[in-house]
């Protein structure tokens, strides 16, 4: 084989590959936010068509949980379907397993205390992340008080074994200064055995002065911090003279508010990155400010930057 074969061969692997991790939600489930890793939001299931969609009729209706005392008149979950079951994060910081032929609730995880923060708002979230090794099967509540929340998909229990009673504080071993709080609306991704987390700063969109939205590894059955990927380069890291008169040294932002997409073959994690701070202004941050405003791939496993 000369090395035009050689070079087309290795083409067409690729092209194989590339199209078998874009293949869409498979059989019928949808594990992502996304439908699967890639966040193609495709399932190819047929039994509903443009010729029988006029006769579909309401079978059930599920009330999502109040906020307080309030009901919750702005929920965006994204439920997940797996083997039957929709979950969905809701209320304060819940999760719900429901069983999707009735309706009915099977379960309700209420974390314990039900908030850390006191954070005013819409606390239920955008939607959960799963894991399993096909015994054991996780679900992962990233919320917007600033927990981790590791839930067993079977009991509705927290997870003892993940971080502490099950969840771990996200604003902790962040940044060497104090942190006024964090929280996400939307869910984190588990790419093999390890959840990637993302999540923004509780600071007003005009201030100079933030915390860095730095994204971090855990290892999906002790909680264990795997990795830290710094959204603003440190001292030594690639990028740094980017930030220009050591601008790096109070910007922040540059989280991830929306949702994370993975490739599960290559282990990679994609992160679309906001703005550094503040929101409408950059005057402060002479320089390119990577990684802000950039989409940035990751080895899941270990947190290295493979390209931006």
């Amino acid at each position: 084989m000369n090395r035009k074969q050689i070079a087309a061969t290795c083409a067409l692997l690729l092209m194989c590959a590339s199209a078998g991790a874009q293949q869409g939600a498979r059989d019928g489930q949808w594990r992502y936010w996304g439908g699967d890793a890639g966040s193609t939001r495709y399932s190819p299931l047929d039994q509903i068509s443009a010729d029988n969609a006029r006769t579909l009729e309401v079978a059930w209706r599920w009330q999502s949980l109040p906020l307080g005392d309030k009901p919750d008149a702005n929920l965006q979950a994204t439920p997940l379907f797996i083997d039957g079951v929709l979950y969905t994060s809701t209320g304060v910081h819940q999760v719900a397993a429901i069983d999707a032929a009735t309706g009915t609730t099977l379960w309700v995880f209420t974390p314990t205390p039900a908030d850390i923060a006191g954070r005013p708002g819409n606390p239920s979230g955008r939607g959960l992340s799963y894991w399993t090794d096909g015994k054991q099967q996780r679900l992962f509540r990233n919320t917007l008080d600033g927990r981790l929340i590791s839930i067993d998909a079977s009991t509705g229990q927290a997870d003892p074994k993940f971080g502490t009673g099950g969840a771990i504080v996200l604003k902790e071993h962040l940044v060497q200064r104090e942190v006024p709080g964090v929280g996400s609306t939307s869910p984190a991704i588990v790419v093999g055995n390890v959840v990637v987390v993302q999540f923004v700063a509780e600071v007003a969109a005009t201030n100079k002065e933030s915390i860095p939205g730095f994204i971090r590894g855990y290892d999906v059955r002790s909680g264990k911090l795997l990795w830290t990927f710094h959204t603003v380069p440190q001292q030594g890291e690639y990028g740094l003279d980017t930030w220009q008169q050591e601008s790096w040294k109070y910007t922040g932002n540059t989280g991830v508010w929306t949702l994370m997409s993975a490739d599960e073959q290559l282990g990679y994690v994609y992160l679309p990155v906001e703005s550094a701070s503040h929101d409408f202004y950059g005057g402060h941050r002479p320089g390119d400010n990577l990684f802000a405003e950039s989409l940035v791939c990751l080895d899941a496993r270990t947190g290295r930057r493979v390209w931006h």
